[in-house]
């Protein structure tokens, strides 16, 4: 099932992309590094799947990721400024009352905002435990070195993989190497 993309800008000015689908409750779920709204959630039948329950799911692309812009200049990239997305997209959208999940990235980008004031009535995370959350100077490090490998890593190694779903999903390995910048 294809979706397209609506888009707005955030505070910067930054182009960000969401989907949606449902009516009801509003639920935002955020996707992992690398990936997108589109392939986490609808691909595999997850949002259509919560939306027949009654939900309003709502997937953005996170910053450099999806139908999301990309921009290569460093000041787009200040800390946390996924939460700060995050933020600008619940505006824009005019939520007072809603649910928040996010797998892997988006989990880690649920918690910060939590951290940050973000008040959602519940809360989901997926696929990240503490190390992603509390350690990621080492998860940080593997990622800069998926970006470094790119061109030259081979099959068998570590970041092949990483590197592969890089490819797959056409990361700008400039815009991603300031976003793990922006990671605290």
């Amino acid at each position: 099932m294809m979706i397209d993309p609506q888009y707005f800008d955030a505070r910067d000015g930054v182009r960000l992309a969401w989907r949606e689908m449902g009516e009801g409750r509003p639920l935002l779920l955020l996707h992992g590094l690398f990936s997108s709204g589109e392939v986490n959630w609808i691909k595999f039948g997850t949002a259509a799947r919560v939306a027949s329950e009654g939900y309003r799911v709502i997937m953005p692309d996170l910053r450099i990721h999806g139908s999301s812009d990309a921009p290569h200049e460093e000041e787009f990239y200040p800390p946390d400024v996924l939460v700060r997305d995050l933020e600008d997209l619940i505006a824009h959208l005019a939520l007072a009352d809603f649910d928040l999940g996010g797998f892997s990235l988006g989990a880690r980008t649920s918690v910060r905002a939590v951290v940050a004031g973000m008040k959602p009535h519940r809360l989901i995370l997926g696929g990240m435990g503490l190390a992603g959350l509390a350690g990621w100077q080492r998860r940080g490090q593997f990622f800069k070195r998926v970006i470094a490998e790119y061109e030259t890593a081979k099959r068998g190694e570590d970041t092949w993989l990483s590197i592969q779903f890089m490819k797959t999903m056409k990361v700008d390995r400039i815009a991603a190497g300031h976003l793990l910048d922006s990671f605290t």
